[in-house]
Parts: structure tokens; sequence; C-alpha cells
């Protein structure tokens, strides 16, 4: 059984393996059977992932499957720059990159998924954080604050854009891999500063501060509340701040007992 250091490398290692496995479904002259079982133990809550399907010449549809995926990618990213963060689409995604509704879903089981990474690609930055955070303190990250969301105000209707297509997705309890990807340095710092916490306890307190410190919350306060993005920026860095204060309270008390 593999077992993953990083989640992207999960993450990748699925990908590429169900999307071998989706192109063949369809191939009558395949052959054989593959079945790929990984697990990922670093962040709580993630599952085991089975995939079993017949295959045949691996290699060269691996390639294939690379190749479609750009292709969907591009020309979702090519839409968000065209209309300025308007949305789009599955079918005009496919329409666009010459392939079929069901193969764009295929790639990209959900809308909010696709224009997710369509927007790493039209924003510089957005898909490297380690561009605006440091890793090494749950401080450094509230510090950085200021520059992740000179990013989002920079972009603030592709941001909406894709945030809209997030809260009507039916994919609660399901988070993207991808976020976990982005999530997962964070939490390991978070958690080796509040070693006591609990699992659940410390797995909450993240889950909040993430929130706090999300383009969505910054969003809400500037297009819902009237802020300023300064104000806005202010009152994300002193309430994540509380939290953390708090979260280390709790963590001294259990160290106690």
């Amino acid at each position: 059984m593999p077992y993953y250091d990083t989640m992207a490398a999960m993450r990748r290692y699925h990908v590429a393996t169900r999307e071998v496995l989706d192109l063949v479904a369809d191939l009558p002259e395949a052959q054989g059977r593959v079945c790929q079982v990984g697990v990922f133990r670093s962040f709580p809550g993630s599952r085991h992932r089975v995939t079993c399907m017949t295959y045949h010449d691996a290699d060269s549809l691996s390639r294939h499957a690379e190749s479609t995926r750009e292709v969907i990618l591009d020309s979702a990213a090519g839409l968000l720059r065209e209309r300025d963060g308007a949305d789009f689409s599955m079918q005009e995604v496919a329409d666009r990159a010459g392939v079929t509704h069901r193969t764009v879903y295929r790639y990209f089981p959900g809308r909010h998924i696709l224009m997710s990474e369509a927007a790493g690609r039209v924003i510089p930055g957005l898909a490297d954080p380690s561009a605006f955070y440091d890793p090494d303190s749950v401080q450094a990250w509230i510090d950085a604050l200021p520059d992740r969301l000179n990013l989002v105000e920079a972009h603030l209707d592709i941001f909406r854009a894709v945030l809209g297509a997030v809260i009507v997705s039916d994919d609660m309890g399901q988070p993207d891999g991808g976020m976990l990807d982005r999530y997962l340095p964070f939490w390991e710092v978070f958690r080796k500063e509040f070693p006591a916490l609990s699992e659940n306890e410390a797995l909450q307190a993240f889950a909040v501060l993430r929130q706090v410190g999300s383009s969505m919350t910054y969003i809400t306060f500037r297009r819902n509340l009237g802020l300023s993005p300064s104000a806005a920026t202010e009152a994300m860095q002193n309430t994540a701040r509380q939290i953390v204060d708090a979260t280390a309270r709790r963590n001294r008390a259990a160290a106690r007992n």
C-alpha cells in the first residue's frame, strides 16, 4: 500500500490513476485489471481511496489524459480572463476545449473545482501560498494576511465567482483535495504549537482560524458590510489573534491536566 509524505503527492497519484482508468473504461480491447489503494494519515478526516478498473497501455493513456486535462484547464482560465471573473458553464468550457461535457466532469467533478484551479492560472501567486505565508509559525501567517488580501482585492471579481461556485456546490463534507494541499503546511505548524489539545479541539480551532483569514470572509467584510480594504484586513487580523490567544490558553490548561 503506498504511503504519501504530502497531500499533494497523494492527490497527484490518485488523479493520474483515475484519469487513466476512466479513459480506458470505453476501450473494448482493454485487457487486465488494476487496483490502487492509498492512505494519507497527516490531515484529519482523510479517507482511504480505492480505484479498480480495466486498463490497457497505461503510460500512453496517462499522457493523453494529462494533455486533455491541461486543455480543459486552459479553456476555463481563458474564459475567466475574458469575462473578468464572470461565471461560465461546464458546457462552455467543453465547447472551447473541443471535448464533451462528460469529459470535463471526468477531470473536474464539480464546477467549483474547475474554477478554483483555473483561477490559480489567472491570478499570479494564488496557487503558491508560500509566496505569502511563512509556515514556521501561526503568528507569521497572521502577519502575512495583508499581502494575501491585497491579492484578493486586486482580483475581487474572480474570487467572488469562485466562491459563488463553491457555495452552490453540493460537496458538503467533501473538501477539495487542492484546498487540503494548501492547508496542510499550516495545519502541521498549528498542531506543533498546540500539542496538548485533542485532535478534535485542534481541528475545530484551526478551521475557525482558517475561515477568519479566508477570501470569503474578506469579501463579506468588503461587499456585505462595507468595510474598506484596510479596515477589513485589520478586523480579520485582530480576530485571528484573539482565536490564537484563546487556543493557547486552552492548550496550557490541557497540558496541566
